[in-house]
């Protein structure tokens, strides 16, 4: 691998003025962008500056083309972009859609997830059938884009029948060969863990449907707004807590209500227990679940309103708020909360991701102990124990523990290969950065989430010429003919860009599921298949793949 800036004799744009030049070029576009200020702290100096490995005279054109199995009945799925880059940064010997000539002249490879791009912008109403490259009938919307790329390639999108999993995680994930299992978990034993590294990020809310709060870093407005109704927590000026919360349920016409809320602290003590009166008629109590029935709820005046106000008074938004699928129980209080520590996402499924742990499983297999075994259903104060004891286990072990470590994170993977030889001998792996992409994260990549694409891509300008690998995700289609137009122009020459579109529209989807889960039983048969369809129609997705000259 040769960095861009290495010398003139190589043939190479220098970064800078590409940075510079795609700054004017996007200002004139009427887009305003920060001017790009050289960090005081660089990775690697210019001591540290990598010894040229080939010659002007010897350095060949990397050149990407597609090829059409014509036994192949199904679109390419997103595994095969992520086998692209790492056929493109790593020792991996095997590229089965297509040939990347003179790989080891790539320079950068930058991945964008254009969150909201979809094949109706390109003219096409559906994928369906498409298997083979298609040609761009509609440039309007995308003039930029339609021009560098002229064609894109038909994607299938993760997911299974009734649901889509994340793109940003099958993109940023690689396969563990079982050999060197033992010396990742080993790795990740010995670097420890932190309760910041076992909060959500926004990717992760958003994913799982949780209310936004105003300090989730990298928050969109519209995702902030959606949760306008929502008691957002404050921050009340006093020591960080950790705490959890549990809430059960119970059913009325409109879906499911809270009726008992736990709050506990890190010593298991208790610090609010309350049974809440529903503002309508309970129609289903539930009680082998909720524990709650018509006695529990006799005599009882605490509101929603109150119980709120309660734990808004108690919670501040700098503490660290431990649960199970704890959207579900935000959701019913309408509280958002910016740090959460979800024990069905820190924990694996025995059959691994994107199944999830209950609870109880958890509770017997890790902790070995019995919980929600009560023929009068749970109970929220044993459920919020059980969660904290879970965490501060976690604590003690490591990220590894409770973890199938199956997969890895791309950026882990690249740096273990084809290091790079410095002139002063010693040897810097490959690195990456993500900017807004959450996904598998490994500790060796530079992180920023910020609100807007504008901010994004300019973060993105500051640090790839310190990296080999950058993953970007943009979320505002209005701006996406630009923001690649100076992502393309802020890359250095031999470089690797894929632009993948992500999934389609998803709003029927979350509203079926939101249906599911109030009524806490199965769908009928109408909305079953409704959300089979919806499911099929957002998976059609789509990729775009150049090497700049």
């Amino acid at each position: 691998m040769v960095d861009a800036e290495v010398s003139s004799d190589m043939g190479k744009v220098s970064v800078e003025a590409n940075r510079q030049s795609s700054v004017g070029a996007v200002l004139e576009e009427g887009i305003s962008v920060k001017p790009i200020v050289e960090h005081t702290k660089r990775r690697r100096s210019s001591h540290q500056s990598i010894k040229p490995r080939f010659k002007k005279s010897a350095r060949k054109t990397p050149i990407f083309k597609l090829k059409f199995d014509s036994k192949r009945k199904n679109p390419l799925k997103y595994v095969n972009i992520r086998e692209l880059i790492l056929y493109a940064l790593t020792d991996v010997n095997k590229l089965n859609f297509g040939e990347l000539e003179n790989r080891k002249f790539i320079n950068k490879v930058v991945l964008v997830l254009a969150d909201g791009l979809t094949a109706a912008d390109f003219g096409y109403e559906s994928l369906a059938g498409l298997v083979e490259e298609q040609e761009i009938k509609n440039t309007e919307k995308y003039p930029f884009i339609s021009q560098e790329f002229a064609k894109f390639i038909p994607l299938l999108s993760p997911g299974a029948n009734r649901n889509l999993f994340s793109c940003a995680t099958t993109l940023s994930s690689s396969t563990v060969p079982e050999k060197h299992r033992p010396a990742l978990i080993k790795e990740l034993e010995l670097k420890g863990v932190q309760l910041s590294e076992l909060t959500i990020d926004y990717t992760q809310m958003v994913a799982n449907g949780y209310p936004i709060h105003p300090d989730v870093p990298g928050a969109t407005k519209e995702s902030i707004a959606q949760y306008s109704a929502f008691l957002a927590t404050k921050d009340l000026k006093s020591e960080p807590k950790i705490l959890a919360l549990d809430c059960e349920m119970c059913l009325t016409a409109s879906g499911s209500v809270v009726t008992r809320v736990a709050l506990t602290d890190k010593d298991h003590k208790l610090v609010i227990g309350d049974f809440v009166k529903p503002d309508e008629e309970i129609t289903d109590y539930k009680t082998q679940y909720s524990g709650v029935d018509e006695d529990s709820l006799k005599g009882v005046t605490t509101t929603l309103h109150d119980i709120q106000q309660k734990l808004l008074a108690t919670i501040s938004s700098k503490d660290y708020l431990i649960g199970h699928s704890l959207e579900s129980d935000l959701c019913a209080l309408k509280i958002s909360h910016p740090t959460i520590i979800d024990t069905s996402i820190c924990f694996d499924h025995v059959k691994g991701p994107p199944l999830k742990p209950s609870l109880r499983n958890l509770a017997s297999e890790i902790l070995g102990k019995s919980i929600q075994q009560s023929a009068h259903g749970h109970d929220p104060i044993e459920d919020c124990v059980t969660c904290m004891e879970l965490v501060q286990l976690k604590l003690k072990k490591g990220l590894a523990f409770g973890k199938l470590i199956t997969e890895e994170s791309i950026f882990r993977r690249i740096s273990h290969t084809n290091k790079q030889v410095l002139i002063d001998g010693k040897k810097i792996p490959k690195s990456g950065v993500a900017i807004n992409f959450g996904g598998n994260k490994f500790f060796n990549e530079q992180r920023f989430d910020v609100p807007t694409d504008e901010e994004a891509v300019q973060k993105l300008a500051e640090n790839l010429s310190n990296h080999e690998l950058a993953m970007i995700k943009l979320r505002e289609p209005d701006k996406f003919d630009l923001s690649v137009k100076y992502i393309y122009e802020t890359m250095p020459s031999d470089s690797l860009l894929i632009v993948c579109a992500g999934h389609g529209d998803r709003k029927r989807i979350d509203e079926l599921i939101t249906l599911q889960r109030n009524i806490s039983g199965p769908l009928s048969p109408e909305d079953h298949q409704e959300l089979i369809s919806c499911v099929a129609k957002a998976r059609e997705s789509l990729a775009l793949i150049k090497i700049k000259p």
